[in-house]
């Protein structure tokens, strides 16, 4: 079930909140930094709308000692791209994907537009697993993504992209953001569009 996207007052007090408490421990987001490749124009001009399906058998990001530690995490993640300081808003899991992808492929030249009902192809971002975990004094994630191009309403090529990562969580490191952004751009890194677009005939 979708997560219930709060009003664009609270999306603006969540991240007021985030960057006036971006120092101290207690947050309601987590920061996510994307750090994209270089500007590029190698699938410039080429149409394709996105969507993100989340297909996790359990829709909880945080396991209990990581809820335990991040007592004022509200679910919702503020996204940063490519080194910025500012983040672009504030997400839900299935919207942080979207958004992220959306941007990597505008990054590469593409246009993005809305999802809507016609014969666009579609990249569709299928979400396995998203989730963070506290052990052993380490912040644990893993994140797993099937990506899809579809194309005449079917699948005509797919990728899988695994990602785990883990980091010493030190008394003055009370947030995993870190080890998020590390390995939420090296996931996004190795979704290769430009093999998924020639695999699926466009």
């Amino acid at each position: 079930m979708r997560a219930t996207i709060p009003s664009k007052p609270s999306l603006l007090i969540l991240l007021i909140l985030s960057l006036t408490t971006f120092s101290c421990a207690a947050r309601p987001t987590i920061r996510v930094d994307y750090l994209m490749n270089p500007t590029s124009d190698a699938l410039a001009a080429k149409k394709v709308a996105v969507r993100v399906v989340d297909e996790r058998e359990s829709k909880e990001t945080l396991s209990a000692s990581a809820k335990g530690k991040l007592k004022d995490f509200t679910g919702y993640f503020s996204l940063a791209l490519s080194g910025s300081q500012t983040p672009v808003g504030i997400y839900e899991p299935a919207e942080l994907f979207e958004t992220a992808m959306k941007s990597k492929m505008e990054n590469m030249g593409m246009v993005v537009p809305p999802l809507a009902g016609g014969d666009l192809p579609v990249v569709e971002v299928a979400v396995k697993d998203f989730f963070l975990d506290l052990a052993d004094f380490k912040w644990e994630l893993t994140l797993n993504i099937d990506v899809r191009f579809w194309r005449d309403n079917m699948v005509t090529a797919e990728q899988s992209v695994n990602g785990r990562a883990e980091r010493v969580r030190f008394p003055s490191d009370a947030h995993p953001d870190k080890v998020l952004g590390e390995i939420f751009t090296d996931v996004m890194a190795r979704v290769d569009l430009e093999n998924l677009l020639y695999k699926g005939g466009y």
